[in-house]
């Protein structure tokens, strides 16, 4: 993936290479995982 890619997992993930991102509002807390990628990962 390319640096400034989202992730989006519906388990939490280990990406050194990413932070988090907070869900929308009406998104239930730890059903979804989003991440936003720093540098290129994979």
């Amino acid at each position: 993936m390319a640096p400034g890619g989202i992730v989006v997992s519906d388990q939490e993930l280990y990406l050194p290479t990413a932070d988090a991102v907070a869900l929308p509002p009406d998104v239930q807390a730890g059903r979804y995982f989003m991440y936003l990628l720093r540098s290129a990962a994979f």
